[in-house]
């Protein structure tokens, strides 16, 4: 059988220069620094999803504009628009793909991150660009079937309403072969891939042995229940010495609480576990407790927890509760609800039994959120509820998009 190389070029040729332009601004933007560094494997596909959601915006613009029967262009300028577009999408392609690595060490020298020495831009090529041919040939097989409903339906109804119900057809079977099919696939291998991930522990973590510690000899917290992010939170705690080798002065060793996903059943249960473990351990006798939301991974930002460890000198106790193992941009799509269910389970457990302290002897309370955990912590109380005996303050960093109302809702935004 002949390789016909005219007819797989003719099914991947974008039919729509607007779109490519649409689709070149979208990968430039997909590649400039990002709040969390992003692995060149899944930038390459972030890119490509952004070129073809704008090249699918672009390409949608023009086939409205034309069937509303607006007056086309004549051939000799519409050939010149077309190439200058393809020229400018080409262009705004290579300009990001030549300034995404150093992008991305931007991000990384903020975080205090090795600078990446992969060939970052030819990785990131390398897997947008099948990406998108295949995500081009699947959108003209779906354009022809489109064509097809709309050919028949012609017979009984008149031409653009076919047209319409053609399109429409074709994007719900498209979005449920997706939505079903394709995306719970992706979304159980990523599972099951970050759950191995979670749940390994290297040699050189074992537990603590201090009575104290979370998942140490006297815990009610399993160590190997609390996922491999909790147990970095643990181990990389300053302790005393440190603390008070640091500020010069007498400190205490600071107390925090890590419960995993598999510490418990659901996500009351967890934080039921949290506040024991709290009740424990002693911290509601210091001077500061902070109950931090964790991100989608169960990472806590340790240039967050700490400076203010250092800063109390460790008479700080704070208390974390995973409800994903999943990156935040995958659970806040696959499990959004789990995220803020959890808050919400910890908050009330922790700030009910605070409430019932005296005033006069109860530690300050605060509230730690960092992208998604910032989410997450934003949405884990009403402010009808706490008006009365309100806690001491909140610090929300880089949640991932605006929350209508959190302003007039949480004046510790304020």
């Amino acid at each position: 059988m002949k390789f016909d190389f005219r007819s797989l070029v003719s099914r991947i040729t974008p039919p729509s220069p607007f779109g490519c332009a649409l689709g070149g601004l979208a990968f430039l933007a997909s590649l400039t620094p990002s709040l969390i560094p992003r692995p060149a494997l899944m930038q390459g596909v972030i890119a490509a999803f952004a070129f073809m959601l704008a090249y699918g915006i672009g390409t949608g613009i023009l086939a409205i504009y034309r069937w509303l029967g607006f007056t086309r262009f004549s051939a000799n300028t519409r050939q010149v628009t077309d190439r200058v577009l393809i020229a400018v999408a080409l262009i705004l392609i290579v300009l990001g793909l030549a300034f995404a690595a150093d992008w991305q060490n931007a991000t990384n020298r903020a975080l205090g991150i090795k600078a990446e020495d992969s060939p970052r831009a030819l990785l990131i090529l390398l897997v947008s660009l099948p990406t998108i041919v295949g995500i081009l040939i699947a959108a003209n097989a779906f354009r022809k079937f489109a064509h097809f409903v709309a050919g028949w339906l012609g017979r009984f109804v008149p031409q653009r309403a076919a047209t319409l119900a053609g399109f429409a057809i074709s994007l719900f079977i498209a979005w449920s072969i997706g939505n079903g099919i394709l995306i719970r696939n992706v979304v159980r291998i990523l599972d099951n891939s970050y759950r191995e991930v979670d749940q390994f522990i290297p040699p050189d973590a074992p537990p603590p042995a201090a009575p104290l510690k979370t998942g140490g000899p006297d815990s009610l917290i399993a160590w190997e229940s609390i996922g491999a992010a909790g147990r970095n939170h643990i181990l990389s705690s300053p302790s005393q010495a440190e603390i008070a080798e640091l500020t010069g002065k007498p400190a205490l060793e600071p107390l925090r609480v890590y419960v995993g996903v598999n510490s418990a059943e659901g996500p009351k249960e967890r934080a039921a576990l949290a506040l024991a473990e709290l009740l424990r351990i002693g911290a509601f006798e210091r001077t500061l407790l902070v109950i931090a939301t964790p991100t989608g991974t169960g990472w806590i930002d340790p240039a967050a927890m700490a400076p203010i460890e250092m800063l109390q000198r460790g008479d700080v106790a704070s208390v974390s509760v995973q409800y994903s193992y999943l990156p935040s941009w995958l659970s806040l799509f696959t499990q959004p609800e789990s995220g803020l269910t959890t808050s919400r389970a910890v908050f009330d457990a922790v700030y009910g039994y605070w409430r019932a302290i005296p005033v006069e002897k109860r530690p300050k309370l605060i509230l730690f959120g960092l992208s998604l955990g910032a989410l997450n912590s934003e949405q884990s109380f009403d402010f009808h509820d706490i008006v009365g005996d309100p806690f001491g303050g909140a610090l929300w960093v880089g949640p991932p998009f605006c929350q209508p109302g959190v302003e007039r809702n949480h004046p510790y935004t304020r």
